[in-house]
């Protein structure tokens, strides 16, 4: 578990990831070999990814706005690009857009495959006295609809059996 700032402006910087790296172990055979890591307020969940190697699957849930947890999406791993093997390091990583555009990618592998093109333009940034303006941007399409808020997260948790 680790604590981060709640100081509003922190979590309003765009394009915000959050890192973990990691080895593999064999040593509780016994249970399968799972990994997951999520964002929370408090105890609560916003946004969570898990991913069981054995079976080669993985699952992002939320705790929605009615109170309940909520399985956002599922898939499998693509084997030829990943592996979950006992002693081979590991990555997971959380990529924060905006508030509600979240995507997880797990050893280089993106989770949300999904994704959706806008203009987008940058009032801030002036050229030529006009908003800069980037055609064709791409984001995953993936709307996190959580009861909490990316910006509201004060703790990030990578777990593993």
């Amino acid at each position: 578990s680790i604590p981060h700032s709640v100081e509003l402006h922190y979590w309003n910087e765009t394009q915000m990831n959050y890192y973990a790296f990691g080895k593999l172990d064999d040593s509780n055979r016994d249970e399968e070999t799972t990994i997951s890591a999520g964002i929370y307020k408090g105890d609560t969940l916003i946004y969570k990814t898990e991913i069981n190697c054995d079976k080669g699957t993985w699952k992002n849930t939320i705790f929605n706005k009615q109170r309940k947890y909520q399985k956002l999406l599922k898939g499998e791993l693509d084997t030829k690009k990943t592996s979950c093997k006992a002693g081979e390091p590991f990555d997971i990583i959380l990529k924060v857009n905006n508030y509600h555009a979240m995507n997880w990618i797990f050893n280089a592998q993106a989770l949300q495959h999904d994704i959706k093109r806008y203009t987008k333009v940058w009032w801030e940034r002036v050229v030529n006295g006009r908003p800069l303006v980037v055609p064709n941007v791409k984001k995953p399409a993936v709307t996190i609809t959580s009861k909490y808020h990316a910006n509201q997260a004060t703790k990030y948790i990578l777990e593993g059996t």
